[in-house]
């Protein structure tokens, strides 16, 4: 297997040591930096720093009510999704054990990167280089 091929497969290993688990938002302090909300039509939208109110999830958004993103430095907008209109939320998990099976499993990919790849340039200078 090429370096190129040991990098991919790294970096899907390390994609694949989250999941998304099932979690109920409270309007106290300590909600979750990033939740995955699913709307009861299926759409999702991935929201940073939500918090609860009444009848609303809400949070502070980088993009204007027309889709346009905001120049940096400029008033964040507050955006909202009603509370019956969303089906689920959920949040990241890294902590279950198939992470840190994975997490284990990516690093013996990184080391046999790093194998080939010295190997490679090893050969490589033998061979002359340039």
């Amino acid at each position: 297997m090429g370096a190129k091929r040991l990098w991919i497969v790294g970096l899907v290993i390390a994609q694949g040591c989250s999941r998304w688990v099932p979690a109920q938002l409270t309007p106290e302090p300590g909600s979750p930096d990033k939740v995955r909300v699913t709307l009861v039509d299926s759409s999702q939208v991935f929201v940073r720093y939500p918090f609860l109110t009444a009848d609303s999830l809400l949070w502070l958004s980088n993009q204007r009510p027309d889709g346009s993103r905001i120049a940096p430095g400029d008033s964040l907008f507050r955006a909202g999704i009603p509370r019956s209109q969303i089906a689920a939320i959920q949040v990241q998990d890294n902590n279950s054990p198939s992470s840190a099976v994975l997490g284990v499993a990516g690093l013996g990919v990184v080391a046999a990167l790093i194998v080939v790849t010295v190997k490679y340039f090893e050969g490589w200078e033998k061979n002359g280089g340039w």
